[in-house]
């Protein structure tokens, strides 16, 4: 479809009206001359049609041939803007003054990005830079990649290796540096495990540690359910990671009360401004960027596969709000609570292991929703204790 509209465009057109003589005559001159007509209308004495651009003089042919007037009514086409505009110097003038530029701009560099460099300064590298003639503006072809790498590797000791990549009108820089190693204090820790949440067990599988309770025990938040301090024969005591799987089964109560009365913020009104962009130049949409209710609405830029040209379309988005009390229903401060109570629990760890719920309504000054949540889950909660002064043999 595409192809066959640039190949209209190329070869052009013109659309004809011949009047004043034998209409008849006029179609047989036609075809002895191989002109193709499309979209023909006759009538007593004129005939109207489309042929190619190329085939106008063989039309005033066949018009004086057939004793017609020939009335061109349009042309179009890449051909008929041509001679449209065969004095018009400034527009083909225009259009190589444009290329130009744009082949200009397009050798230099306009994007800068520095990526893993963290021991020095970004203001100090982009200085260094400028100092060896690498900013915006710089024509592409001055820029050494292996010259630029092995000043930026001696810049500072813990730079490993830097790789430097030309793509477009961007440079790009990888730092890659050395880890620093940090000074190891020799320290003796536990690990006990404590209960989360309370609760009564189901299971209690003690891997490693001395268990405190037994399936079902009641246990509160905060128990120490198994400790890793292991007595010894010599009453001396061996410190080690206690693991556990404690498997509980935890009541919770959530509460969510929506009022009769609530403040809302609604849409007034909301309105897109366009700007461009070309190269390092941003013709912001709007003054008002980046205030409150002014958001990116999007950017669009020119780009093939492997290649984005930095030349592109900007929409901003302005949306005012205005504030308004609205008064709920009972079912619509109902149905809000829900959802509040859901939010509620998805974020929440027990959403994966709920096994009974319970709801109650409460239709007093707007909706209170009160739910019994039973999950049964794993309350084993780790915690690790620095026992180094105790290993010494001294007291914390």
């Amino acid at each position: 479809m595409l192809i066959s509209f640039v190949r209209e465009k190329l070869r052009g057109g013109v659309k004809f009206r011949v009047s004043g003589g034998f209409p008849n005559a006029f179609l047989d001159a036609c075809a002895a001359r191989n002109i193709t007509l499309t979209d023909v209308k006759t009538g007593a004495d004129y005939v109207e049609s489309k042929a190619l651009y190329r085939d106008r003089k063989l039309l005033e042919a066949a018009a004086v041939d057939a004793g017609m007037t020939l009335e061109r009514v349009r042309s179009s086409g890449l051909h008929a803007a041509a001679h449209r505009y065969r004095f018009r110097w400034g527009v083909p003038v225009g259009i190589v003054c444009f290329i130009a530029v744009l082949a200009v701009l397009s050798s230099m560099l306009w994007t800068i990005e520095i990526r893993g460099l963290t021991c020095i300064q970004k203001e100090d590298l982009l200085a260094v830079l400028e100092a060896l003639d690498v900013k915006k503006g710089t024509f592409l072809n001055r820029i050494s990649r292996r010259e630029l790498q092995a000043v930026l590797e001696n810049l500072d000791p813990r730079i490993v290796r830097v790789t430097v990549n030309l793509s477009g009108t961007g440079l790009y820089i990888d730092f890659l540096e050395r880890e620093e190693p940090t000074e190891q204090k020799e320290t003796k820790k536990l690990v006990n495990i404590y209960a989360a949440e309370d609760g009564m067990l189901l299971v209690a599988n003690y891997f490693a540690g001395v268990g405190q309770f037994k399936v079902g025990d009641a246990v509160l938040k905060g128990d120490l359910l198994c400790t890793g301090e292991l007595p010894m024969s010599d009453g001396s005591h061996r410190f080690v990671r206690a693991e556990a799987e404690v498997i509980a089964e935890t009541r919770k109560t959530l509460h969510v009360f929506t009022a009769k009365s609530i403040k809302a913020e609604l849409i007034e009104k909301a309105t897109d401004h366009y700007g461009a962009a070309f190269f390092s130049l941003r013709l912001t949409p709007t003054e008002k960027k980046g205030q409150e209710g002014v958001v990116s609405a999007g950017e669009r830029y020119l780009q093939t596969n492997s290649l984005v040209f930095p030349v592109g379309t900007l929409r901003d988005r302005e949306t005012s709000f205005f504030t308004a009390t609205l008064e709920l229903t009972y079912p619509q401060a109902k149905l809000l609570s829900l959802t509040y109570l859901g939010e509620k629990l998805i974020h929440s760890d027990d959403f994966a292991h709920i096994t009974k719920a319970g709801l109650n309504y409460l239709h007093e000054g707007g909706c209170t929703l009160e739910a019994e949540i039973t999950a049964v889950k794993n309350i084993a909660l780790p915690m690790e204790i620095d026992v180094t002064d105790r290993y010494n043999g001294l007291d914390p």
